[in-house]
């Protein structure tokens, strides 16, 4: 995989704080050190799944510096301090969405056959490339369960996982996963799942509703 310098730099200054006010400048100072020629070596061996071309990568682009600060700290960072990292860094740009997007008001039948097209027209891209150049990258099922409100899709196979696995991190694939319900609550939204990759399925279900809905 290609580096994305520009998504790594912000990453990096996003979860320095929480480091510093866990570990210190100093301990802060190595493991940042110590985690750059391990993400580079992941990166190395990575397949690429299309970089700037395929509007999916940005989940890989977040993983992968993850993981190779967990291993830079001799796989000894809490669960506590990686929530904080990913709310930093994911959840909390979903919150300043949360201020004008509230999902509640977007379930609207002409709004969500909009969004399941634009999304189809993505998918249709991202799977032509899937198992070829674009190697493992995320297949895209739109509304394949055919529900009649909200909006769903399904990612099928994840290249996360497929690399937690291969390096033995599939112990804080849960925390990462785990991202999607608290983005989806960001938005005042629900998001309803039965199974992920890396719970076993070969694919991960997504059905977001509005979340005052009962």
């Amino acid at each position: 995989m290609e580096k994305n310098e520009k998504r790594y730099a912000k990453l990096i200054r996003q979860i320095r704080p929480v480091l510093v006010c866990r570990y210190g400048e100093d301990e802060t100072a190595k493991l940042l050190r110590d985690m750059e020629p391990i993400y580079d070596r992941f990166l190395a061996e990575t397949p690429s799944i299309g970089g700037k071309k395929n509007p999916m990568s940005i989940n890989t682009d977040m993983a992968l510096p993850f993981f190779a600060l967990y291993e830079a700290s001799g796989r000894s960072i809490s669960a506590e301090v990686i929530n904080e990292m990913l709310d930093v860094a994911m959840v909390s740009q979903y919150r300043k969405m949360g201020r004008f997007i509230n999902v509640n008001r977007l379930d609207k039948p002409w709004i969500i056959k909009r969004l399941h097209r634009l999304m189809e027209r993505m998918a249709r891209k991202i799977n032509a490339h899937k198992g070829k150049d674009w190697n493992n990258t995320w297949g895209i099922q739109v509304n394949p369960e055919g529900h009649d409100h909200g909006f769903a899709m399904t990612l099928v196979g994840c290249p996360i996982a497929d690399f937690a696995k291969t390096h033995g991190y599939m112990d804080i694939m849960p925390l990462l996963c785990a991202g999607d319900i608290k983005t989806a609550e960001a938005i005042h939204a629900k998001l309803i799942r039965h199974h992920t990759v890396a719970q076993g399925a070969d694919s991960c279900d997504y059905w977001y509703i509005g979340d005052q809905e009962r």
